[in-house]
């Protein structure tokens, strides 16, 4: 073989093989972050105490709302119809919903989990925290639209005993071992904020896209002509999550709590001559113009005209009765 295409392949070679260390984390390994070399984050004000925390186990260690030291996370809820409001009532897992047997959103789905944390968000950005005032903390880190959220609870928590995991992978992997998946992801928050520092000086080059892998949460660029595959997606927004395992989070852990809109009031249900002994809706179907019956599986708003048999819109008819019409 001519020394000329030895040369070229090993090159070839080469750059493959600097390329496969680049997205496994800049030659860390899949399970490290890269060398970071962003000024360092001091997300406390100040030494964290034995007598700051309120709950600490291996993935989080939350600190009295009256501390002004650590970083404030997150998490959003939805009012339960008929439930005292969650800000005085305290949240709950969703194991511990279910040995209560209450039900709760997606609790009924089939093949879905039930968990034994609360999902805390991560936070957004890396830099300095302004401790004036609980909406300075959540601005510092979050940005000024988190003060604008609805439904949500915020705890404050030591980042340098507090871990964050991957949400991309809970929502892409499909294999069956998901927990020993998200392990790999498995952070330090303050090693995390880090990263997210390094991660902002990563620019953009014409004919490339930003990367992240998934494990490493560390961002960079890829040519758009070379392939990509999981752990890295296309994407330079990270998304971590902070697993808080308190069956029960009381009020007393709540730095703020930010009430939910009220639920929306039910479907209106009209019974007796407005459905058939098989429960389909009986009403106005602006397609046959004239009162008849819908194969609706029960759902509101939209049915299918068994007439015509196209789906129409219960609404587009004037509000009456019959517009409105559901089976319960």
């Amino acid at each position: 073989m001519p020394l000329k295409n030895r040369t070229n392949k090993r090159k070839i070679r080469k750059s493959l093989k600097t390329r496969r260390r680049k997205q496994k984390g800049g030659g860390a390994g899949w399970f490290k972050s890269a060398p970071i070399n962003a000024p360092p984050i001091r997300p406390s004000n100040g030494p964290i105490l034995p007598e700051d925390i309120l709950f600490q186990d291996a993935d989080v260690c939350i600190l009295k709302p009256g501390v002004k030291k650590g970083i404030l996370i997150f998490t959003n809820y939805t009012q339960p119809a008929g439930t005292p409001p969650l800000c005085e009532a305290g949240l709950k897992t969703g194991e511990r919903l279910r040995s209560e047997k209450l039900s709760f959103v997606g609790s009924n789905l089939p093949g879905r989990k039930i968990h034994p944390y609360i999902f805390f968000r991560a936070p957004f950005k890396s830099t300095e925290i302004d401790y004036t005032s609980v909406d300075d903390e959540i601005e510092s880190v979050f940005g000024e639209s988190a003060l604008a959220e609805t439904g949500c609870v915020w705890i404050r928590v030591d980042p340098a005993q507090t871990y964050v995991y991957s949400s991309e992978i809970r929502a892409l992997y499909k294999g069956d071992d998901l927990d020993a998946e998200l392990h790999k992801s498995r952070m330090k928050m303050t090693d995390f904020l880090q990263q997210q520092a390094y991660n902002k000086e990563v620019t953009q080059s014409p004919g490339n896209r930003f990367v992240t892998n998934l494990y490493s949460y560390r961002v960079f660029t890829e040519p758009f002509k070379i392939p990509i595959s999981y752990p890295i997606i296309e994407s330079n927004i990270i998304s971590a999550e902070v697993l808080v395992r308190v069956p029960h989070l009381t009020p007393n852990y709540f730095v703020k709590c930010a009430p939910a809109p009220p639920p929306p009031p039910p479907a209106q249900t009209f019974v007796g001559e407005w459905c058939n002994k098989n429960g389909d809706i009986i009403g106005y179907c602006p397609i046959c113009r004239k009162t008849t019956t819908f194969d609706s599986n029960r759902i509101y708003h939209k049915a299918t005209c068994t007439n015509r048999g196209k789906e129409i819109d219960l609404t587009e008819k004037p509000k009456t009765t019959e517009s409105l019409a559901v089976c319960s």
